[in-house]
């Protein structure tokens, strides 16, 4: 029998369920991430901020055997996990320290599912995020630095002083 390779792992869920999903797993005593900012959303009569998951529909979970695999598949708002082929996904951990360490500390992170060229490589050379291997691309007018997280075909974009970076 094949051993177990604990790590993240990716379950698509049903619409609007990742947080119930997350709860749920946590209730099962298996460690569940939904990425989530705050942004200004503007209603008729006012503005409000409101906490907007970064990866509709999608939970990370941190599996550590194949019982928590197959506990977490009954879980309510659970449809699969996202797979490559006939094989489960799995993330690996350093991609999911980026996304907590950049939730973290940046400020206006957004996400792009667009895809982008390859822009100048660069490494972050200060602060919170020193070491964090990057592009630097032109969005919506301005230069901005981006994260990939292919996995999911999405990018994290946000703002870095120029005099922080370094090339790779």
């Amino acid at each position: 029998m094949k051993q177990f390779d604990k790590g993240w792992y990716i379950i698509y869920t049903k619409p609007r369920y990742e947080n119930k999903l997350a709860e749920e797993l946590r209730k099962m005593e298996i460690e569940a991430f939904v990425p989530a900012v705050n942004q200004k959303r503007k209603w008729h009569d006012r503005m409000k901020m409101v906490e907007c998951v970064l990866f509709p529909s999608y939970v990370f979970v941190r599996l550590e055997n194949a019982s928590q695999l197959l506990n977490s598949s009954k879980a309510v708002g659970f449809v699969t996990y996202v797979k490559f082929g006939k094989l489960i996904a799995r993330v690996r951990d350093n991609v999911i320290a980026n996304v907590k360490m950049i939730l973290k500390e940046a400020e206006g992170v957004q996400v792009s599912y667009q895809p982008f060229f390859s822009g100048a490589k660069v490494v972050i050379l200060t602060g919170e995020f020193s070491g964090l291997e990057c592009e630097i691309i032109d969005f919506e007018g301005e230069e901005k630095v981006l994260v990939r997280i292919d996995i999911l075909n999405t990018s994290l974009l946000m703002n870095m002083p120029s005099d922080s970076l370094s090339v790779a």
